[in-house]
């Protein structure tokens, strides 16, 4: 079984607050992309999981979602067996497009199947978000709105049509947990609701702007970018770099490190040479995935479908505030 793992975006990311749990309270809408690893299941005799990982570097033991993607499974295993994973990184770690939560989900889709667990939706869904705030997203792809710390989840209409994005890895590995310290969150105040109307209305706008196709670029907006370009000159370079080669628009992905160039020119790579792409970092051409399109390449990979209603991109209507 070989299926692709896939990385997302975030076109808008607002942080609302910090709770009294630790965690931050989201706004943040999440986009799948064709950039993507590749993972292989292999049936083996045993019990044991083995992972082996080529290309990027990546950890292979129990730190590695897989890994713990596969421990939630296993109690549930109604034909369990060994498993020899190999795991082909394409994604950059620490770069804010989500590679590690795509492929706990993946390995959580495929186990489903391999071992015959025989899980809905639903139940894969909490396995997902036991696991990080973004894995739940990649179960479906496509494009949705997040809330609570980004596990709740809404599905939004796709994109009229998909678009090319340009990504610039500036070579930093940035933790989620070092983005949250660089920035002044104040604490999520109960019945508070300023905050959560700001970033429902950039949310709606969004939303308005992907159907009418009218000034899209305008409105997306990620509330990392300040502390992150304060503290990382890197990524201001990547910035400037991609705007000189003729992006309409910059936005760094999630929590970084990644530098996402919009609204492309034709000739993407010939504009970049000469203007220090390389110095900047590593520079990676890709393009949206609908959420039908999403189940597809997955079926393809050897997954009769996902759990779940169908994976259509029909009239879902936008839940705000959810």
């Amino acid at each position: 079984m070989l299926l692709p793992s896939f990385a997302k975006i975030n076109w808008i990311l607002k942080i609302l607050g910090k709770r009294p749990d630790g965690f931050h309270e989201l706004r943040t809408i999440l986009q799948a992309i064709s950039l993507s690893d590749q993972i292989a299941f292999q049936p083996q005799p045993g019990q044991a999981l083995q992972l082996k990982v080529c290309g990027r570097s990546a950890p292979t033991d129990d730190s590695n979602l897989i890994c713990r993607a596969a421990a939630l499974m296993r109690p549930s295993a109604r034909r369990p067996c060994g498993v020899r994973v190999i795991l082909e990184k394409n994604i950059p770690l620490g770069a804010g497009l989500g590679g590690g939560s795509s492929n706990a989900a993946v390995a959580l889709l495929a186990l489903n199947q391999l071992w015959d667990c025989g899980l809905g939706h639903e139940q894969l869904s909490r396995h997902a978000a036991r696991l990080g705030s973004d894995v739940p997203f990649f179960l479906r792809g496509g494009m949705a709105l997040a809330s609570g710390r980004g596990e709740i989840l809404h599905p939004l209409p796709d994109l009229p049509k998909a678009e090319k994005i340009a990504l610039l890895y500036p070579g930093l590995e940035i933790s989620a947990a070092k983005a949250y310290s660089l920035g002044n969150w104040r604490p999520l105040k109960e019945g508070s609701v300023l905050t959560s109307k700001r970033a429902e209305t950039k949310i709606q706008r969004f939303c308005e702007a992907a159907h009418s196709r009218q000034g899209l670029w305008s409105v997306v907006e990620n509330d990392f970018e300040a502390p992150l370009y304060k503290h990382f000159p890197a990524l201001e370079q990547a910035r400037d770099i991609l705007m000189e080669a003729g992006c309409s628009r910059t936005l760094i992905s999630g929590s970084g490190s990644t530098v996402v160039g919009l609204g492309l020119p034709s000739r993407m790579g010939r504009n970049l040479a000469g203007k220090g792409q390389g110095k900047a970092g590593e520079l990676l051409l890709c393009r949206t995935l609908s959420r039908r399109e999403y189940g597809q390449r997955l079926g393809r990979g050897g997954l009769e479908g996902l759990p779940g209603p169908e994976n259509d991109s029909g009239p879902t209507e936008p839940v705000i505030g959810g």
